[in-house]
């Protein structure tokens, strides 16, 4: 590699790092009082600087990656998630920049290759921060999926015994572990803030995103604006997300069981045919 090509590596990898920490020191100093009182208050938040001028993208991208980091239950905005994605791309690069140096005193280096190469390590960077969003939104959803069927429970017996949703509800919450109680007591938070329980319900399912609980949220509209009984609508939603709960079991196990035969099939077969046919085969050798 040439002197000149690490030259301009190096130079833009210290240059794009000496630009981030500064527009975030300078930016973070001249902070008025609407922008400190603001999170408090759940307004939304503007993209930063950096991301404005180094990677711009549209709204819709922008409330896209939100929502995903919603349904991951990453607090903070879409700009914050995208700056460490972006220093996680420039440490990533630093490193292969510091091997590739390291190799070229020993060895010719082509340009070419090492640009290639310092690509790879910013896509593949880019892709692990993605693959672990999705993973953190798979495992959040399955959490919440088998959390829901002893919060509908709860809540049907709470109905039951003559509280409101609203009352029962809380009471359920205190009974489920985390994820799901941190969802239910924000969405409780809001109602008594002022929004109505209706909207407050169907946000947390639009947020959640679990089929049984979306089912389970539309039946207490439902119910509410018919007036039809609530203890007997939530007593049949409990008993249809354990349900679901014992068909995703059955298929989860149905699939580990499949899986648990791979090593059996593969590993574990052919040393049994083996020891089965070997010695037959050393006595023919020695036969003959």
């Amino acid at each position: 590699m040439s002197t000149l090509a690490l030259a301009l590596i190096l130079g833009l990898g210290v240059g794009g790092g000496l630009y981030l920490v500064g527009s975030q020191l300078l930016g973070g100093r001249r902070r008025t009082l609407a922008a400190r009182i603001a999170p408090q208050l759940g307004a939304p938040q503007r993209p930063t600087r950096t991301w404005s001028t180094l990677l711009p993208l549209g709204p819709e991208a922008e409330r896209e990656l939100q929502a995903r980091l919603r349904l991951a239950g990453r607090p903070g905005i879409a700009s914050h998630y995208r700056s460490v994605t972006l220093l996680s791309v420039v440490g990533g690069v630093g490193c292969a920049v510091a091997v590739l140096t390291a190799v070229s005193t020993q060895r010719e280096v082509s340009p070419l290759a090492a640009l290639v190469v310092v690509a790879a390590v910013a896509v593949a960077v880019i892709w692990w921060r993605q693959h672990r969003l999705s993973a953190a939104i798979k495992h959040r959803r399955l959490v919440l999926a088998a959390q829901f069927p002893l919060l509908a429970e709860l809540l049907a017996l709470g109905v039951a015994a003559g509280d409101g949703v609203g009352p029962a509800l809380a009471r359920a919450a205190e009974g489920v572990n985390a994820p799901l109680r941190d969802d239910v007591q924000a969405a409780l938070a809001r109602v008594r803030a002022g929004v109505p329980l209706g909207l407050a319900l169907a946000d947390l399912a639009n947020q959640a995103q679990i089929p049984a609980l979306t089912k389970c949220v539309d039946a207490i509209l439902v119910a509410t604006e018919r007036g039809t009984p609530l203890a007997a609508v939530l007593r049949d939603q409990a008993a249809d997300a354990r349900e679901s709960a014992r068909r995703d079991l059955m298929e989860s196990a149905g699939k580990r069981e499949i899986a648990m035969m791979a090593p059996v099939v593969f590993g574990v077969l052919p040393l049994s045919v083996l020891f089965a046919v070997f010695p037959g085969l050393a006595l023919l050798t020695l036969n003959m």
